[in-house]
């Protein structure tokens, strides 16, 4: 999948189903919760305007997300792209909503390009 694709499953599917799979079973509402500020970040990342109280929301949810990741499965499972996520805030403060500037249009450049036949050798 794109990213697009991820940030669609990620933010409709998925919450859909682990609140009907997740929501009453015991030991599994923490991880449900720990997801869904994962999910409710994305949210407030990629809507189509901002502000800066959306800003914030973005900050507290997705802080909230890193805390219950540490909290749920240790430090050694954060990332780069947790890392990443922080410095999203600057991005939405200087450079307005994320979708004027993400690169997921990039992303689908690219595929087209590696399915390009170069120096006689066949791609798949």
């Amino acid at each position: 999948l794109k990213a697009d694709c991820w940030r669609t499953v990620c933010s409709v599917t998925l919450v859909i189903t682990l609140v009907r799979l997740w929501g009453k079973k015991p030991g599994y509402y923490e991880i449900l919760e720990n997801f869904l500020d994962l999910s409710r970040a994305i949210r407030f990342a990629t809507y189509r305007s901002t502000s800066p109280e959306r800003i914030g929301s973005y900050e507290h949810y997705i802080m909230n997300y890193l805390e219950g990741l540490v909290r749920l499965y240790g430090e050694e499972y954060l990332r780069s792209n947790h890392h990443l996520a922080l410095h999203f805030i600057e991005g939405l403060t200087g450079f307005g909503p994320a979708p004027s500037w993400w690169c997921f249009p990039f992303e689908r450049l690219n595929g087209r390009l590696q399915r390009v036949r170069t120096n006689k050798m066949t791609r798949k």
